[in-house]
């Protein structure tokens, strides 16, 4: 106690922070912490996940553009096996004879589109007619279209002509997309402008 100008005082003490202070306070620190983090893993797997989604998409949408296109402008026969996961596109040009100049050939090309190794591949070939319904080429696919495929299907629909011929009026693209667990099926189904014809095309050894 102390007598300053005529009064008693009493000194008061300026103390920290008590123990129990400051567990509550690193608890509550811990608790804030911990629910920011939270927010910011959520933010970020969510951004992944649409990051993923957009990107499988995106390949879905190039890959098939790419190929419906061939296959709208298609104007002699079509293919599909199967047994190899391969679509054949081919088509007829009329060309002058090089031997005859009062003559004309027919050619033909055919795209090979070939799902192997988690890919779709694609290749250009000349092909030969072989007889009624049958070509022949020889050659691969081997340029890379889209990776990320764990499945590719073409199936076709058909109508018979008048003469009894069948001709095709429409196709359906099948393709499964795979990246990092996600996976995105993507269906579409094509209307075929020129009616091409079903084709068996048979690949022969490349020279």
């Amino acid at each position: 106690l102390y007598i300053i100008g005529g009064k008693s005082t009493m000194r008061q003490k300026n103390g920290g922070f008590s123990l129990i202070e400051l567990i509550v306070s690193i608890a509550i620190l811990a608790i804030v912490s911990l629910t920011a983090m939270g927010f910011m893993a959520s933010g970020a797997n969510s951004f992944s996940s649409v990051s993923g989604n957009v990107s499988l998409q995106v390949r879905s949408q190039l890959a098939m553009g790419n190929i419906q296109e061939k296959m709208i402008d298609c104007n002699f026969g079509l293919d599909f096996h199967d047994a190899t996961d391969t679509l054949y596109i081919i088509n007829s040009k009329i060309v002058p004879d090089p031997a005859h100049p009062s003559a004309v050939l027919t050619v033909y090309t055919v795209g090979v589109y070939e799902f192997r190794d988690g890919a779709i591949y694609f290749g250009e070939h000349p092909c030969t007619l072989a007889g009624p319904g049958q070509m022949t080429f020889s050659g691969d696919a081997p340029d890379l279209l889209v990776k990320g495929v764990s499945d590719f299907t073409v199936s076709f629909q058909s109508y018979t002509t008048l003469e009894g011929g069948l001709k095709l009026s429409g196709a359906t693209i099948n393709i499964l997309f795979t990246e990092r667990g996600r996976q995105f099926r993507d269906i579409q189904t094509t209307a075929l402008r020129n009616n091409p014809i079903p084709l068996t095309v048979t690949a022969t050894s490349t020279p």
